[in-house]
């Protein structure tokens, strides 16, 4: 064809015929994955039908014990919460934007290559401007990098081009079990909530889940009751106090991040200790959004390395180890050589606010550098505190004491805290102190080698060195277990060994779940590492490894996958698995794809085409490898079960009218749960009115199928009042005012909800 035709005619049928080869690729690869599917989907019933597997009874726990639950009920729930059903269809939308994001990823790497750190580029060190919630959608143009262009607009050709209609015939859940899941989502008698500890999932009695919220909340050294929600009003003093810091010159202007522009009341919840006598509620409060989240946030930041330097301070389940490893005994008297743990109740909730402060100024006061200065931090400390409002069941209440279990510098704070006290403990007191003495944030560990009366004179003076601070202990000379590890008395040292709580379900990812399968392969042989960590001695590392085989068997795990993992992480030794690693950073771009069996065939496009790229000399220094792929998981059982807020058998869920006498959005208000778009469906299933603020919202004509979505975070009848004035002024460039100035329609066929 090159002799006889033209340069541009040659190379633009050449790219015709590369592109319908590679359609027809597409096309032969998908049947040939559909029909993979399928012999895996006829084989995995099988599998799963047997009885090698039985259900374990640990996994799903009821309150009360006789609460009716049906067996299909049971068995999805003893999948964990973690599992995630396959959607029969891949989601178009969700997975174009993904690509949209990578291809936009792709553009700004491009236009700010050789750049450096210039000031379009955010400094680690500004640690206010991660708090902007303004995030940034500008894209740069098309036309600077060919090979950019090119690639992008082969790759959208090509991923338009597939059949996002198939449906793929893998199921991961039976179809008794898929009602079974839908009838759970319909119950309005039940609460759902993790295990506080051990990872069971535990349906409880709604009536029953309330009484004992409102028993903990009717606790007034906690808790205050609140006559309404005082949101407006924290709002407003969190921003005069941030805009007084940064008038003052205390804080840089940037810190006017701190102020949450579309705050939100904290919420209530409780989750089971099912570990304890009639199964309590620990508290927690989720303050997303809430008007201090901000500030928690950077005051965490603030404590983190002040905590790191506490001399009592355990990072973690490795840095414990760290330190039991290079403790001695010292040859003393063996009948003297003693192991205690010591707990901290309540300890979140107990902690005096003016004691907290306290302690707070008095380690920010060891900064190298007081900027900002110690009585700003304070000050934002307090706001914290004290504007911590939340609500359950419709009613608003506040703590009147120490942190909330939820807020982000709750368990930095509460460390420093308990470290004062420690601190003047340990060096006023002249009796016996311990040679090991380590504490994780409320956890004490120790070990000493005395007599025993010795020991227990410290734990009581340490347990009455403050009167809001109550204290269990346990001593013991021959093995107690702290975090998941078993201390033992092993001559003049300590040797260690995993330790399970009693409530412990092992309830691992299942193997069926819709994850990658490199990630659900992972999973043993990180758990198998983590007993080469855990465990001092060999045969017991063994024969822990052999224990671990069967918690992953009865999740469905392969037996020669976990032989595998097995051999695996017995070519490391214990040191090697203790070492840290450092993970380098290459500069690759991430492609970060939602997971579906069938994504695969997007991946495989975004990848085979990214030689464009790499062999175009322009953009080969700035893409010299191909993205790292990551999978961000689809819904799982979570996320469709688990809410932090509580809904309410008294009030119906839809949008109704305020009741307002001057409000216009009440004449427009559906109560119609039931929002169907072109290609899917949703309902509502909480409460709104004209006054709710930050919400979804979709406006639909009565006339016709068309629907508007938009959000916002003001009221809803601010918002709609918008739309309302943009149609009656039959505004241009307004998709709503156009459509309702439509002929044939009108303002009364507009319906908000």
């Amino acid at each position: 064809m090159r002799p006889i035709c033209s340069s541009a005619d040659y190379h633009r049928t050449r790219l015709v015929i590369h592109e319908l080869n590679s359609r027809l690729y597409l096309q032969m690869k998908s049947v040939k994955e559909n029909k993979l599917l399928s012999l895996c989907n006829n084989h995995l019933p099988r599998q799963m039908n047997n009885n090698t597997m039985p259900f374990n009874e640990k996994l799903v726990v009821t309150i009360p014990a006789d609460l009716e639950l049906s067996d299909a009920e049971r068995s999805v729930l003893g999948k964990g919460l973690t599992f995630v059903p396959v959607d029969r269809k891949i989601n178009e939308y969700r997975t174009k934007a993904d690509c949209e994001k990578f291809y936009r990823l792709l553009r700004l790497k491009a236009h700010f290559h050789g750049r450096g750190n210039d000031d379009t580029v955010v400094t680690p060190d500004d640690c206010f401007a991660k708090f902007n919630q303004k995030i940034s959608t500008w894209t740069p143009p098309e036309g600077k990098f060919s090979a950019v262009d090119h690639y992008i607009d082969r790759c959208r050709r090509s991923v338009g081009a597939l059949n996002f209609e198939a449906r793929t015939s893998y199921n991961n859940l039976p179809q008794v079990e898929k009602e079974a899941l839908k009838n759970l989502l319909k119950r309005d008698d039940v609460v759902i909530k993790p295990a506080d500890k051990g990872g069971a999932v535990v349906v409880w009695s709604r009536p029953l889940y309330i009484q004992e919220a409102l028993r903990q909340l009717s606790d007034g050294r906690f808790y205050e009751r609140l006559d309404r929600d005082p949101l407006k009003q924290y709002q407003n003093k969190v921003k005069a106090a941030v805009d007084d810091m940064i008038s003052k010159n205390e804080l840089p202007p940037l810190a006017k991040n701190l102020i949450v522009t579309t705050p939100q009341t904290s919420r209530f919840y409780l989750l089971p200790k099912i570990h304890k006598p009639d199964t309590p509620g620990r508290p927690i409060v989720s303050a997303c959004n809430c008007p201090t989240e901000n500030i928690a946030a950077f005051l965490d930041e603030v404590m983190s390395p002040l905590v790191a330097n506490l001399s009592t301070y355990v990072k973690d389940t490795t840095h414990a180890l760290e330190i039991v490893n290079s403790f001695d005994f010292n040859n003393s008297n063996p009948n003297q050589r003693f192991l205690f743990t010591m707990d901290v109740k309540s300890l979140y909730t107990v902690i005096p606010n003016d004691s907290g402060l306290q302690a707070l100024a008095y380690f920010l006061n060891k900064r190298p550098v007081l900027e900002p200065p110690t009585s700003t931090l304070t000050r934002l400390a307090e706001l914290v505190l004290t504007l911590n409002a939340f609500s359950f069941n419709q009613q608003y209440y506040r703590q009147v004491g120490g942190v909330a279990m939820g807020s982000r510098m709750g368990p930095n704070y509460a460390c420093l805290f308990v470290g004062y006290m420690e601190e003047r403990i340990l060096s006023t007191y002249t009796g016996f102190i311990p040679q090991l003495y380590k504490r994780y944030i409320d956890d004490i560990v120790g070990a000493a080698s005395c007599r025993r009366d010795e020991l227990e004179g410290f734990i009581t003076h340490v347990s009455t060195s403050h009167p809001a601070l109550q204290f269990t202990h346990t001593i013991s000379q021959t093995q107690i277990p702290f975090l998941d590890i078993t201390l033992s008395v092993s001559g003049s040292r300590i040797s260690t060994s995993v330790h399970y709580k009693d409530t412990d379900t092992h309830n691992y990812l299942h193997y069926t779940s819709s994850h990658p399968k490199h990630c659900k392969n992972g999973i043993p042989y990180s758990q198998f590492l983590r007993l080469r960590r855990l465990c001092s001695e060999e045969d017991d590392f063994l024969q822990r490894c052999q224990e671990m085989s069967t918690f992953f068997e009865s999740r469905g795990y392969p037996s020669d996958l976990l032989q595998n993992a097995r051999e695996r992480v017995s070519s490391v030794t214990r040191q090697e698995a203790l070492e840290k690693r450092v993970r380098e950073n290459e500069g690759r771009i991430p492609l970060v794809l939602t997971y579906h069996p069938l994504t695969s065939r997007v991946k495989h496009i975004l990848l085979n085409n990214f030689n464009i790229l790499t062999t175009d000399p322009v953009t080969a220094t700035i893409f010299p490898a191909p993205p790292v792929v990551a999978h961000r998981r689809d819904l799982s059982l979570r996320d469709v079960l688990v809410h932090t807020s509580d809904r309410s058998q008294t009030e119906e869920p839809g949008t109704f009218a305020c009741r307002h006498p001057r409000c216009r959005t009440c004449l427009y208000t559906s109560s119609n749960v039931h929002v169907c778009g072109p290609k899917s469906a949703t309902t509502i299933r909480e409460h709104f009115t004209c006054k709710s603020e930050n919400v979804v919202y979709c406006i639909s004509c009565r006339r016709c199928p068309q629907l508007y979505i938009g959000e916002t975070g003001r009221t809803l009848h601010e918002r709609f009042g918008e739309h309302l004035r943009s149609i009656q002024k039959n505004t241009g460039g307004f998709p709503v005012a156009e459509h309702f100035n439509s002929p044939g329609h009108s303002l009364s066929d507009i319906a908000v909800r």
